[in-house]
Formats: structure tokens, C-alpha cells, sequence
């Protein structure tokens, strides 16, 4: 393999990679806003009772 070919190879992987961790962040903002909507819930419903 030329310097080129490898080049692109590990900017593909790089770019995959990135995708993948852009992917579990953007699951990780949506479950922690998730949780902090279920915390609020039950603290507007504790403080109503």
C-alpha cells in the first residue's frame, strides 16, 4: 500500500469511528434528557401529595 492509500484508509476509519461516538452521544444527551423529565415528573408529583 502507498503512503495515499494508507492515508485514506485510516481517515476512513477515523471518520467511521467518529460517526459511531456522534451516534452514542446524541443517545446519551436523549437519555439523560429523558431522566431528568422522569425526575421532574416525580418531584412535581412528590411535592403534590
Amino acid at each position: 500500500m502507498s503512503f495515499e492509500e494508507k492515508f485514506d484508509a485510516a481517515k476512513d476509519k477515523l471518520e467511521g469511528e467518529a460517526k459511531v461516538a456522534e451516534g452514542k452521544a446524541k443517545e446519551f444527551a436523549a437519555d439523560a434528557k429523558d431522566a431528568t423529565k422522569d425526575f421532574a415528573d416525580k418531584t412535581k408529583d412528590a411535592f403534590k401529595k
